[in-house]
């Protein structure tokens, strides 16, 4: 608004800095700002899907930056396969219906506490198998290779480091 303008305005009241004009506007450094009428509201849609996005993003992962992980390979050595396959972990599992005779199954996995690490499993036969592991401690990273051989015995080969 040029200074000529803000001239020719009549100011209600004089009373400080804030003077509001007849025409509803309070002059500001060479601006005015509207105090009556319709405000434009701009549409909230793209900052609601940029943080939806951004929270589904974020919620449940295995980010290696903020959870260091494990990458486990469990290999079956028998003829047979294997049904009912559960590794536990502590505060947590994962498995698979079967591993095929000399399949593998890779999975990554955050060591969230201290604790054993277990497999379950079945063999062709129908017997239940259990094979206790290594202890692991919270925040652990690195490999795990598990290997069931001919005979149904489980061997470990864990190669892992402190927290990064």
């Amino acid at each position: 608004m040029a200074e000529g303008e803000m001239q020719g305005r009549k100011m209600n009241g004089s009373s400080g800095a804030a003077a509001v004009q007849e025409d509803g506007l309070i002059p500001l450094k060479n601006s005015a700002v509207p105090l009556t009428g319709q405000m434009r509201w701009r549409r909230p849609w793209p900052a609601l899907l940029l943080a939806a996005g951004l929270a589904a993003a974020s919620a449940g992962c295995h980010n290696p930056l903020r959870n260091p992980l494990v990458a486990t390979t469990i290999v079956n050595h028998q003829g047979t396969p294997v049904r009912l396959l559960e590794f536990d972990y502590p505060f947590a599992s994962f498995g698979a219906d079967s591993l095929a005779a000399g399949g593998e199954f890779r999975h990554s996995f955050a060591i969230e506490g201290s604790g054993p690490l277990t497999l379950h499993f079945m063999d062709a036969a129908g017997k239940n198998h259990t094979a206790k592991g290594p202890t692991v401690q919270g925040g652990e990273i690195g490999s795990l290779l598990v290997t069931i051989d001919g005979s149904g015995a489980v061997q470990w080969s864990l190669n892992v480091s402190g927290k990064k």
